[in-house]
């Protein structure tokens, strides 16, 4: 009822406000970290093949392993959540049965 679409709205909101602003402090880190490398590649004289060297081992590489890691933290909030969820459910269903009785 009224309870569970409430509870399911507060919960996706969380859910929701947390994914954003972790989504805005990651993409503040990558801007920076890309200006850091830029700068140092301004700075020295490097082939070609160097900054491409540079740019995937301080960069794309530890953002694969960002993404992976951010993934699975998801997976893990989706599936605490959605326990969270049918905890409720079945409370609210057992409360409404014995009200319901007496």
């Amino acid at each position: 009822g009224t309870v569970d679409s409430f509870l399911e709205d507060v919960l996706g909101e969380s859910v929701d406000q947390a994914a954003r602003a972790r989504a805005v402090t990651e993409g503040r880190l990558r801007a920076a970290k890309i200006n850091s490398v830029v700068d140092r590649l301004e700075e020295g004289e490097q082939n070609d093949e160097g900054v491409v060297r540079q740019l995937v081992g301080q960069f794309l590489l530890p953002n694969i392993e960002r993404q992976v890691h951010q993934r699975k933290a998801e997976m893990q909030t989706h599936r605490f959540a959605e326990a969270a969820k049918s905890s409720l459910e079945e409370t609210f269903n057992r409360v409404e049965g014995e009200l319901a009785r007496g």
